[in-house]
């Protein structure tokens, strides 16, 4: 009887034993689901940011081609502008003289209409290529800060895949994890928030790419409207001679001159 009470007594210790482990077990599988579940919500929302960045990322191509046909625009647009300020600049100055018909009288003109001419043209000519090369440069800067946005922009994209990659990886091996190996139950605790901090880091690059896209835009709206006005101004010089026997006794001038808004 003592012997069958002491089996007894093993038997319902092993009983107790074994109830333990499997409260433990289980346990340990409802920790692993939790995992599991939570690492799955981290790759859809990962997954989301991914879509949302190569959106980003086509609208950056699109400004990029946007902003190169801009710069040809404004190069052909400078050629032709040239074109017809130096069309003008034959016409821009004009100088009549009142006196007798004289080779001295001639050549004076001649002299005086050509140092007009000199001192007009290249201080308009230099107007027209300091504006221009003004808009080329920050065209320029433009298309150069757009591709690096570009650029940077592929590279969260790559590193969203592979952060999608690892974190489908990691959902594999917990879901084997709640097939009843718990060994490692308690160091994938820290986990998810890692992955909550890399989808708030996306989140974060997103909106920084969205502020820098409203900048730019609002850059070119600035840039159409300040170049949407063209200035030429004309002047008239009339010089009146009096020449008796070759010799100027008298002279005087007078000029006007006019604006007008292209």
């Amino acid at each position: 009887i003592q012997d069958a009470i002491r089996v007894n007594g093993a038997v319902h210790l092993s009983i107790d034993n074994a109830r333990l482990a499997a409260d433990d077990f289980k346990m340990k599988y409802e920790n692993e689901l939790n995992m599991r579940q939570s690492v799955e919500a981290d790759i859809a929302g990962l997954k989301r940011v991914l879509d949302e960045l190569t959106l980003a990322r086509s609208d950056l191509e699109m400004q990029i081609e946007g902003l190169k046909e801009e710069l040809i625009f404004l190069k052909k647009n400078h050629e032709e502008e040239l074109l017809a300020l130096r069309s003008q600049m034959s016409g821009q100055v004009h100088v009549e003289v009142d006196a007798a018909s004289s080779g001295g009288s001639d050549q004076s003109h001649g002299r005086h209409q050509r140092t007009l001419r000199r001192r007009g043209r290249p201080r308009t000519s230099a107007t027209w290529r300091d504006g221009f090369h003004a808009k080329n440069r920050r065209a320029e800067q433009e298309v150069v800060t757009q591709t690096v946005s570009l650029q940077t922009s592929r590279s969260e994209v790559t590193e969203t895949k592979r952060t999608a990659a690892e974190s489908g990886d990691r959902a594999a091996v917990h879901a084997q994890y709640g097939d009843g190996h718990g060994g490692s139950a308690d160091e994938p605790q820290s986990r998810p928030g890692a992955q909550g901090h890399d989808y708030q880091m996306l989140l974060d690059i997103k909106t920084r790419l969205e502020l820098e896209i409203a900048e730019y835009r609002r850059l070119l709206e600035g840039e159409s409207l300040s170049t949407s006005t063209t200035t030429t101004k004309t002047r008239v010089v009339t010089v009146v001679e009096e020449v008796v026997d070759g010799h100027i006794v008298s002279s005087s001038s007078s000029s006007t001159s006019t604006v007008k808004a292209l």
